[in-house]
């Protein structure tokens, strides 16, 4: 009976180190997964901050990119504000300074730059996309100022200067209106004489040789609107007094003459000159006066129109 007893105390003895043991197993496993999560946690931080700065560098690469031949101040600013540090930074503030150099003078062209202004800024800014603006703003320039001038050397000029300008169809009908506008030798010849009599009747308040320069009737005769023969003949004769002895005009070879059409129809020639006047006399007083003139004459080469300005005298 002993030995049974301790036969069951042994077993009784043994169960209970069989059920302390797995508990201590449970531990370890424990241990080691936490272990494990621990890692993979390190592992996905790590791999999610590379991943997170990869992206940033290629987010950066990609703006950086963008600015290749870019004039947008918007994606420069963009650019700085999202990569304050980058390694291009530096780089890209100067361009966006210069940028904005380059579009503060544009704005000032813009209220009035002549031809001169945008060449000059094509050659500060060669590879900006306002370099074609600039070639329109001249051709426009250009144009206009042909145009205004209206001779067919000045419409001829704009076409060599611009063989693919905007004005060409244009232009080809202004030579055409340039070549007819221009005088012809004759022409030339015969209003020289008619204004050359004019003057040296002037000059001699000679009234008959006066009357058979003008029309009945001018538009205006230097101050004095729709001034009639009489009129005319008038206003001469106040020129002089018993002091002056004698009086000449010299016309300058300087005549611009521009043919055109008026209302009816009719050829009239627009001439604009100057003529210098010399006077003796017994007295002190104007002696030498120099002038600018307009003169309108018909078909037939009447004076239907003069006036005159004084540019010095003496």
């Amino acid at each position: 009976m002993h030995t049974a007893f301790h036969m069951e105390e042994n077993n009784i003895l043994n169960n209970e180190a069989a059920d302390v043991q797995p508990p201590l197993k449970k531990k370890k496993t424990t241990a080691l997964v936490i272990t494990i999560l621990v890692l993979l946690l390190a592992a996905a931080g790590g791999f999610y901050y590379f991943y997170t700065e990869q992206q940033k560098e290629n987010d950066e690469a990609t703006a950086y990119e963008i600015l290749e031949d870019n004039e947008s101040l918007d994606d420069y600013e963009d650019y700085l504000n999202r990569f304050p540090n980058s390694i291009h930074a530096a780089e890209v503030q100067g361009r966006y300074d210069n940028l904005v150099k380059m579009y503060n003078e544009w704005r000032g062209l813009n209220i009035g730059g002549t031809r001169y202004d945008y060449e000059r800024f094509m050659k500060n800014y060669p590879n900006s996309v306002l370099v074609h603006q600039c070639e329109m703003k001249i051709d426009s320039l250009d144009w206009i100022a042909a145009k205004n001038e209206g001779t067919p050397e000045a419409i001829a000029e704009y076409v060599e200067r611009h063989p693919e300008g905007r004005y060409l169809s244009e232009a080809s009908i202004e030579q055409e209106r340039a070549v007819d506008a221009q005088a012809s030798d004759e022409e030339k010849t015969a209003i020289d004489m008619a204004l050359t009599t004019f003057f040296r009747a002037f000059g001699s308040n000679d009234e008959e040789t006066i009357n058979m320069c003008i029309t009945p009737v001018m538009t205006k005769f230097l101050s004095k609107t729709n001034a009639t023969k009489v009129d005319v003949t008038g206003i001469v004769a106040r020129t002089y007094n018993e002091h002056i002895k004698s009086c000449r005009f010299a016309l300058n070879d300087d005549y611009v003459i521009k043919k055109s059409r008026n209302e009816n129809g009719e050829i009239v020639y627009n001439v604009s000159f100057s003529t210098d006047q010399y006077i003796e006399r017994d007295n002190e007083g104007k002696t030498f006066g120099s002038y600018t003139a307009e003169a309108i004459l018909t078909e037939q080469f009447k004076i239907s129109s003069l006036t005159m300005t004084e540019a010095c005298r003496r």
